[in-house]
């Protein structure tokens, strides 16, 4: 039987908002990209009656006209720094205890894929899903949100790339690692939960179940 082990990114395998990393990562690069903080102002009270899509599509504006080819040296070089050497070494341990056993390590986020899937390669994963940011050359000043990988998306993004997973013996939710409650839908497929540094409502929540416990 094939063990399939679960990853949040943000808040659990590295602390805070990885976007908000990649926002002053560009920054370093180019400065002048500071003045699209100024755009969000004015963007976030329209996007945000379009719910967190919305929101997030304003927040990567900043993205604005950059080439794929940009984008890709962006999100190397983001997860060469980044990527294992700040992440919290508990769950590095743990991942690397599942890579050696053969599990099936899985990294899902509601991060864009196209710096998601530097990090996985970093990092060993066998599979990377994250939102889907639509990549134009140059990127569109709205960028389109085909997906956005977080809550009950996650399940539903499972379901319908792996249907096997969920359809045959073969395959086993044994792990799954998360700081969310966002998370709780992709948590319950999973034989065992491991929490780092959790938000109060998953705490609470997971005080009911006997296979969650916290890591960090």
């Amino acid at each position: 039987m094939k063990k399939i082990a679960l990853f949040d990114l943000d808040g659990t395998l590295i602390s805070g908002d990885t976007q908000k990393k990649f926002f002053f990562w560009v920054l370093k690069f180019y400065p002048k990209r500071i003045f699209s903080v100024f755009f969000w102002l004015f963007l976030f009270p329209v996007m945000s009656l379009k719910g967190r899509r919305g929101m997030k599509r304003a927040f990567f504006s900043f993205l604005w006209n950059f080439s794929q080819q940009d984008l890709v040296n962006l999100a190397k070089s983001f997860a060469d720094f980044y990527f294992p050497q700040h992440c919290y070494s508990q769950v590095i341990e743990e991942l690397r205890k599942h890579q050696r056993k053969g599990v099936c390590c899985v990294l899902i986020s509601a991060s864009p894929e196209f710096y998601l899937s530097e990090i996985g390669k970093r990092l060993g994963f066998d599979l990377v899903l994250g939102s889907q940011l639509e990549i134009t050359s140059p990127m569109a000043f709205l960028p389109r949100l085909k997906k956005n990988n977080r809550g009950d998306e996650k399940v539903f993004r499972l379901r319908r790339d792996f249907p096997e997973w969920f359809s045959s013996e073969n395959f086993s939710f044994d792990f799954a690692y998360s700081d969310s409650s966002a998370d709780i839908p992709i948590l319950l497929l999973c034989r065992e939960v491991r929490l780092i540094y959790p938000s109060s409502r998953l705490q609470k929540f997971a005080k009911k179940k006997k296979r969650w416990q916290r890591l960090l």
